[in-house]
């Protein structure tokens, strides 16, 4: 070994091997400290942009469960209401079987149409009030009337699109659709035509004409409600014909002609261009001079339906039938789509489980392999400091040799 005073070369290497562990040292207490194995692009730079990949999956994916779990939360609602619905649907198609039976009588077929007609409002209150986060569900314009969105990913391809407006409006119109009904009784200052639905025109008279015989008048309605036909066309419906005149000059839209009030020429006289409709009338062999039939019920809602007789309590039996089959089917829709939706959660869970594992064996700290690599790093810096005290330790010995 050559003894020099401008060169130390034992104490650089001393110098170089300490600044290293020092380095290494500093780097392995980071990742102590912290946990993670990269703190800093330096680390591991493609570690980081797989890291950094991973993370953006992870945030999105526990959001995307989320939307899930709550999406799934509105269908169950949705559902319950459907659920009780389709109770009280079974409760009144009961009600109508026993007014089937003739052994009833008209008092008894009115207390069963009056809880029948309860439980119909009851129908029309869950499709109007069952609501979710303060939102309607099932009302005109309601959260499930649009077409609904439910994001069940990470990206918008994700995504479960659901759109039951024509569904809801069917099963609405089956339960609400009202059916042609005349009020009873009355003055005719108190009445009105409840209302009509898809009128169409089908022919126009080219004169005033007045006409009577002795005839017996059928009506289908919905009322349920028997009345006076005849001589004079006596009919117990209100009619309003708009812009047309009485024998007084008065406008007939503002005359209403009352229940039980002959239809004669002293009411209605000038009908030039006046307009006639009638919806599936039914022409049927009358029971007796001066009555009418009501037979016209099938086509209403159901809570508008009446049980006045056997053949319209039928005919609510196989109505309720049908909607209640409706209601199941648009049920097993949303169970559908909640099943869907689940399935979607599940395969979020295993992803996000893997990708959390995968991710944390590139970024976290090892502990035991960086307690390792901590020792070992202390150790040589150690040792290094030592060498370099022995290596300058080594020019004193000039100085012996020049006292020689």
């Amino acid at each position: 070994m050559s003894l020099s005073i401008h060169t130390n070369a034992s104490a650089k290497t001393a110098i170089n091997s300490l600044s290293n562990e020092g380095l290494a040292n500093a780097k392995s207490s980071q990742r102590l400290s912290t946990g993670f194995r990269i703190n800093s692009p330096a680390d591991n730079a493609a570690g980081l942009q797989i890291t950094n990949r991973m993370e953006k999956f992870l945030n999105s994916a526990g959001q995307a469960k989320q939307n899930i779990q709550e999406s799934i939360a509105m269908l169950q609602i949705a559902d319950g209401g459907l659920a009780e619905s389709v109770k009280t649907l079974n409760a009144m198609k009961k009600l109508a079987t026993q007014a089937a039976n003739d052994t009833n009588s008209a008092a008894d077929r009115e207390a069963i149409q009056k809880e029948f007609s309860e439980l119909g409002k009851e129908l029309q209150n869950a499709l109007n009030n069952t609501e979710y986060n303060s939102e309607k569900l099932f009302a005109d314009g309601g959260k499930m009337r649009k077409e609904l969105n439910f994001q069940s990913g990470t990206d918008a391809e994700s995504s479960l699109k659901l759109d039951l407006n024509s569904v809801i409006a069917e099963l609405t119109e089956s339960v609400t659709k009202p059916g042609l009904k005349a009020n009873s009784g009355g003055t005719a200052e108190e009445k009105e035509l409840a209302r009509l639905e898809g009128l169409a025109k089908d022919a126009k008279s080219t004169a005033a004409t007045t006409k009577s015989a002795e005839t017996t008048l059928l009506v289908d309605d919905a009322t349920g409600k028997g009345g006076k036909g005849g001589k004079g066309g006596n009919a117990s419906i209100d009619i309003i014909i708009p812009a047309h005149k009485d024998t007084t000059g008065k406008d007939v839209a503002e005359k209403k002609i009352a229940s039980g009030t002959a239809i004669t020429p002293a009411n209605i006289t000038s009908m030039a261009d006046a307009k006639a409709y009638w919806d599936k009338q039914e022409i049927e062999t009358p029971k007796a001079v001066n009555e009418y039939v009501v037979k016209h019920s099938a086509d209403s809602g159901v809570m508008n339906m009446q049980l006045a007789d056997k053949d319209l309590a039928m005919k609510a039996d196989k109505k309720l039938s049908d909607v209640i089959d409706a209601y199941g089917a648009f049920r097993a829709t949303l169970g559908a789509n909640q099943n869907r939706l689940q399935s979607s959660s599940n395969n979020l869970d295993n992803m996000i489980s893997n990708t959390a594992q995968a991710l944390g064996s590139i970024k976290d700290t090892d502990f035991a392999d960086e307690m390792k690599n901590h020792a070992q790093s202390e150790m040589l810096m150690q040792s290094s400091v030592m060498m370099l005290k022995k290596a300058n330790a080594a020019t004193q010995l000039i100085s012996t040799l020049l006292q020689g």
